[in-house]
């Protein structure tokens, strides 16, 4: 239960500051930043309305984002129409947010660092490159053990429902793992050839 909160939390975290890294651009209204983020971070991350509504009261309590403008609207759920912009301290939160780790278990890890990818520019290589490798380092441990629990279990007799079922689950589990490190490592090699550009730019 606890751990389930914890990730609830991480979840929580990552969207309010995908929802500052829109409002950077431009103040919006809340209908339009569910859709942008729906465009910018794709389908793999499906969004609630309600979560995102949650957000934004987050950082309005936080202080990072103010209301700029109510319209009335009719035939809607919400009365009025609120235009969100963000504050000069969300502005610094998104460039903290942007600069330090991920972190987290790989699933959430890897939710945070796509919606990071989404938002940063080739000055935050170096810090993403330092995420990309804590989860690769992770899918690594996790796939190690969850392959030594899978050998533990060839011993079981093979064709009994029990021994397939549990077969089937631990190999869902490696294969999603497999997948989750193939995209660390893809999205290593692209990061690190922007950095080495970077880098030359700058020594040149």
């Amino acid at each position: 239960m606890a751990r389930r909160g914890a990730q609830r939390r991480a979840k929580a975290s990552g969207l309010k500051y995908a929802v500052l890294g829109l409002l950077v651009e431009q103040p919006s209204y809340g209908y339009s930043l569910i859709s942008q983020l729906t465009e910018v971070v794709g389908d793999a991350y499906r969004l609630k309305d309600s979560a995102v509504y949650v957000a934004i009261d987050t950082l309005k309590a936080d202080g990072y984002v103010r209301e700029v403008e109510r319209q009335p609207v009719a035939d809607s759920k919400r009365t009025q129409r609120v235009m969100y912009a963000i504050t000069p301290e969300g502005r610094e939160a998104v460039a903290m947010w942007l600069s330090g780790p991920a972190g987290g278990s790989p699933e959430p890890a890897r939710s945070e660092l796509v919606r990071r990818l989404a938002f940063s520019g080739r000055e935050h290589a170096a810090s993403l490159l330092e995420a990309i490798d804590e989860g690769e380092m992770e899918c690594v441990e996790l796939i190690a053990a969850a392959t030594r629990r899978q050998h533990a279990l060839a011993g079981r007799s093979a064709g009994e429902w029990e021994a397939e079922v549990e077969r089937l689950v631990h190999g869902y589990g490696i294969s999603y793992l497999q997948a989750l490190l193939d995209w660390h490592r893809d999205a290593r090699a692209v990061v690190t050839r922007f950095a080495a550009e970077a880098n030359a730019g700058e020594a040149g």
